[in-house]
């Protein structure tokens, strides 16, 4: 029965790819591969590539921005190719911090973690694999990374761990690197970046000011600016870090090390300072294109970054936002109407659909009974004037006023999630919002607590 369901899901996530339109645009150009191995396979490849298509006429802020990207050995060369020809091919000022010094198509990745507390490289277990990878690295064998790392007793979780560490001292990196720019604005190698949008956004803020923008995530009772989707800091902000308390990444190593997560101390680090995070969602997004929670508030709103981008989605992203070219923004919308040229389905078996978040979930379903059905979960929708999609498994019913296609879901217990969409009232919301009077630039405050992503 479970493989039954199994290759059910497989031909429903086949059928929709391909009859939905979610690649029916011409292939991405160029293509791009999932990983290289070595610098030379990165650089015979890149020259074998034209670039893309689209126009690097920045205007003059963008020589004030300074972007940071955060990678580390273990994945840069799946991942950094991608980013360096596309969304990012038009920064002018660029830092790459990384776990290891290496230049990846001649561009040098800077290993932040040098400086962490000799005393915390030494106890904790995930600097094991900090150590192996630079002598790997010195004996000309990174390539064998993977394999020394699953056979040198590491912690699985060393990569994740070890990365922490990298960001308070990116920030040391950044302003010794480039210092006293407008803004520095942090990303991760499967974040996106809609430069020309970021460019029009940052141009209406003032650097003068104390800002630490980002996606809100609340991780017991914290809120901080989630990682993944990028977080800004104005020139008075990273000053606050760096230049008036110099030395603050190293004394918060200890801190860092019995820390769950880097964007979590980084926040705490900020408010220590009296600098508390002004948010910026959805501009600043935690999903890519299938999971970003569309609707009301997911619009007509500029999109900043999405998280979770693989190399091909990536590329699709650019070649999208290449169509608009800092005439004007790309909207959410655009990103729909590109991904989703014939809508959405009605039902799905072994498939969740459920938004990021908890900011779209509505009252009216949550009766945990084991006697309710998909059916009655579907009447709970259609009893909502404002339901616009649910997702079910025995005794769990949940109704929301988004919609976003979500992933197969195949459970091992067999408690699998079937998920519904409203098309009617979907199609009748897409009919009256086909265009949008004006970008909607959401307003940073501290005040913004909304977010799209799980706390």
């Amino acid at each position: 029965m479970a493989k039954a369901s199994f290759v059910l899901a497989l031909i429903f996530l086949v059928i929709w790819q391909y009859t939905s339109g979610y690649w029916n645009p011409p292939p991405p150009d160029p293509y791009v591969p999932t990983e290289f191995e070595s610098p030379e396979d990165f650089t015979r490849w890149k020259a074998t590539m034209s670039p893309h298509k689209v126009s690097c006429d920045n205007p003059p802020i963008s020589d004030r921005i300074v972007v940071v990207l955060k990678t580390g050995a273990t994945e840069a060369y799946a991942k950094l190719p991608t980013q360096l020809l596309t969304g990012l091919r038009c920064v002018d000022h660029l830092v790459i911090v990384s776990d290891l010094e290496q230049t990846i198509g001649g561009h040098h990745a800077h290993d932040v973690l040098i400086n962490v507390n000799a005393s915390i490289q030494g106890k904790a277990p995930e600097f094991k694999l900090y150590r192996l990878q630079k002598q790997l690295s010195e004996d000309g064998m990174l390539k064998d990374l993977m394999d020394a790392f699953k056979t040198a007793n590491i912690p699985a979780d060393a990569p994740w761990r070890l990365d922490k560490y990298k960001f308070l001292h990116m920030l040391d990196k950044a302003w010794e690197l480039k210092p006293d720019k407008d803004w520095y604005v942090f990303v991760e190698t499967d974040t996106f970046l809609v430069w020309s949008n970021l460019l029009e956004w940052l141009a209406q803020l003032d650097p003068k000011e104390k800002f630490y923008i980002g996606s809100p995530v609340t991780l017991m009772g914290e809120v901080f600016g989630h990682g993944g989707s990028g977080v800004i800091l104005s020139s008075a902000a990273i000053r606050k870090f760096v230049v008036k308390n110099s030395g603050l990444a190293t004394s918060w190593d200890s801190q860092m090390a019995s820390g769950c997560c880097g964007d979590v101390e980084l926040s705490k680090a900020a408010s220590q300072l009296g600098m508390n995070l002004s948010g910026a969602w959805p501009m600043l997004g935690g999903e890519p294109p299938l999971k970003i929670p569309y609707g009301p508030s997911v619009w007509c709103e500029p999109v900043i970054t999405m998280h979770h981008m693989s190399s091909r989605q990536v590329d699709a992203v650019h070649s999208l936002a290449g169509r608009f070219n800092g005439k004007q923004p790309m909207l959410f919308k655009d990103v729909y109407q590109h991904f989703f040229p014939h809508g959405i389905a009605d039902t799905a078996p072994n498939w969740d659909n459920h938004p990021p978040g908890t900011e779209f979930k509505l009252p009216g379903a949550e009766a945990q009974v084991d006697s309710l059905s998909f059916s009655n979960c579907g009447e709970a929708c259609e009893a909502n004037p404002i339901c616009l999609s649910y997702t079910f498994r025995p005794g769990e019913c949940h109704i929301y006023s988004v919609f976003t296609l979500g992933q197969a879901f195949e459970s091992s217990d067999g408690n699998n999630w079937q998920s519904g969409w409203k098309r009617d009232r979907i199609y009748e919301w897409l009919e009256k919002h086909q265009t949008c009077k004006e970008p909607n630039w959401i307003q940073i405050s501290t005040e913004n607590r909304k977010h799209g992503r799980m706390g």
